[in-house]
């Protein structure tokens, strides 16, 4: 998959590709989440607030917004963590709930 004919972040993934070329988008996701550098304006760390960042720690330690996800993505420590990564269990678990409400 040439991951740059898909979205801005592709030169960054392909990098990350080269030095693990066996990642499933899974692994991919986690690599992210497990790299993204704690973006300014959440509590204990430097720099300027993010505005409307509205951070909070999820149930797995990490923190969230809902305006930047994970954070800034750091190509450095994504191919540290990419090189020594495990992959994820397969087959991937889904949770699902079922509504009788109709979006309108």
């Amino acid at each position: 998959m040439e991951w740059s004919q898909y979205n801005s972040e592709g030169p960054l993934l392909t990098f990350v590709f080269s030095f693990s070329p066996y990642l499933s988008w899974r692994d991919v996701q986690h690599v992210i989440a497990n790299s993204a550098r704690r973006a300014p304006g959440i509590p204990g760390t430097a720099g300027i607030p993010l505005k409307r960042g509205d951070w909070v720690q999820n149930k797995a330690g990490f923190y969230v917004s809902k305006f930047y996800g994970f954070g800034l993505m750091d190509a450095e420590k994504m191919v540290s963590v990419a090189k020594d990564w495990k992959p994820v269990p397969r087959p991937q678990l889904r949770c699902e709930i079922k509504s009788t409400d109709k979006n309108k």
